[in-house]
C-alpha cells in the first residue's frame, strides 16, 4: 500500500493555506508524528488496522480527531484520502460534499468505525472493475 509520510502531509497542508489562507504550521510535531504512524500500529503481532481501507480510514480519523495542524485538518484529511484512493487503486463512488459531511461528524464520533464503514460501501478497488 502507498502510505503518506510526515513530509507529504506537510506539504498537502502548506499548499492548502497558501491557496486557501488559514494558520501554517503544526500544533505538535509529536502529534503529527502520532498521526502518521496510527495506520501503522502493531498490538500483540497483529495490526490493528489490517487492510487498505482500514488503514486510509484510521489516518483519516486521526488527522481529523487529533487536530496536528493549526488550521485546514479535515480539508488535509479529505486531500490525504483522496491521495490515497488514487495510488492505491481505489476508485471514488461518492460526491466529496458526502464525504465532508462524513468528516465533519468525526469530532463527536469516538472511532473511526462509522467511517471505516461508510468507506467500505463508496470505495471500489481497481481490481473490482471487470475489464
Amino acid at each position: 500500500m502507498a502510505t503518506l509520510t510526515r513530509d507529504h502531509l506537510l506539504d498537502m497542508h502548506t499548499m492548502l493555506v497558501s491557496r486557501y489562507g488559514g494558520r501554517f504550521g503544526v500544533t505538535s510535531n509529536d502529534t503529527l508524528e502520532a498521526v502518521v504512524a496510527t495506520p501503522h500500529q502493531v498490538h500483540f503481532g497483529a495490526h490493528r488496522y489490517p487492510g487498505d481501507i482500514a488503514k486510509m480510514s484510521a489516518l483519516v480519523y486521526a488527522l481529523v480527531k487529533r487536530q496536528p495542524f493549526l488550521s485546514h485538518n479535515e480539508t488535509t484529511a479529505l486531500l490525504a484520502l483522496l491521495w490515497l484512493c488514487h495510488h492505491n487503486g481505489f476508485h471514488i463512488l461518492f460526491p466529496q460534499r458526502e464525504l465532508s459531511a462524513h468528516l465533519a461528524a468525526i469530532h463527536q464520533q469516538s472511532d473511526d468505525s462509522a467511517l471505516y464503514t461508510w468507506l467500505c460501501e463508496h470505495l471500489n478497488s481497481s481490481n473490482d472493475i471487470p475489464f
